[in-house]
């Protein structure tokens, strides 16, 4: 059977009204319905602030007095069957009641409702409330600044929906925007430190029974001394080989080498946490 989706609305002074009257509890009764999930409620708060931050309005903190007041009233509309903002049974109290009972001080703030019925859904809803131009005027009331939401099941699957304004009465400060972090300054790496000039290789000494090139002089030879066939005279091997006075350098001096630079790497960091 299709059920016709319905709105309604009240609103309470700009200005705080005598509390009213403590009259029954805020305690629904679950043979009324199923209460929606706290995940449901949210999306509803997310879409009035949504709406409300794209006209440069106040977000709305949720206040518990109001969501408190809101679960009761959905959970009653689905047990009982009504749509009104006074609460017919168990106990018969006007809306300004039930808000005190619920916690909210109606002798200190403002306050408004919105109740539906019908809708399926959280943006279903609040569409028909942005549709409606007194339940859009209540949203976008710039004197809000709390809010509560409830939406309950009836046993036959109708979804209840009540939206609790406030003036006063946040659960918690709505958190400040956080800064973001600055980027630290990244360190310059430090130039590689150039590497030690070669040192030279000095030459090797002579191999252990090796002649002395210079060798003696002929003068100091025996007369009777013969170089024997196939051996070369001391002077001849002077003479077939490169002298090198003691302490001279040999005719190509070395080449001092240098390791070329290393390449420099840059360090990279992440900023300090």
């Amino acid at each position: 059977m299709a059920v016709a989706a319905v709105l309604g609305l009240v609103i309470g002074a700009g200005a705080a009204s005598p509390a009213g009257t403590a009259t029954g509890d805020c305690t629904p009764s679950p043979s009324w319905g199923t209460l929606a999930s706290a995940d449901v409620e949210a999306q509803v708060v997310q879409l009035v602030n949504a709406h409300r931050a794209a006209l440069g309005l106040r977000q709305l903190a949720q206040a518990k007095a109001l969501t408190a007041s809101a679960e009761w009233k959905s959970m009653n509309m689905a047990g009982y069957g009504y749509m009104d903002h006074d609460d017919p049974a168990p106990v018969a109290r006007t809306l300004t009641e039930r808000f005190t009972v619920c916690g909210y001080p109606t002798n200190q703030g403002g306050w408004g409702e919105n109740i539906a019925y019908g809708y399926p859904d959280a943006r279903a809803v609040m569409t028909a409330w942005l549709n409606d131009p007194p339940h859009k005027a209540n949203i976008e009331d710039p004197d809000w600044t709390t809010i509560g939401v409830g939406a309950a099941r009836s046993g036959s699957g109708v979804m209840y929906w009540t939206q609790d304004f406030g003036t006063t009465g946040a659960s918690a400060p709505t958190p400040a925007p956080q800064p973001q972090p600055q980027p630290q300054p990244q360190p310059q790496p430090q130039p590689a430190p150039a590497p030690p000039p070669a040192t030279p290789t000095p030459p090797p000494p002579a191999a252990p029974g090796e002649a002395d090139t210079a060798g003696p002089e002929a003068a100091e030879l025996p007369t009777l001394y013969a170089a024997s066939p196939g051996e070369h005279s001391e002077g001849d091997h002077a003479a077939d080989s490169a002298v090198t006075t003691p302490g001279e350098l040999a005719a190509d001096p070395l080449v001092e080498q240098h390791s070329p630079e290393l390449p420099r790497e840059e360090l990279r960091r992440g900023p300090r946490r």
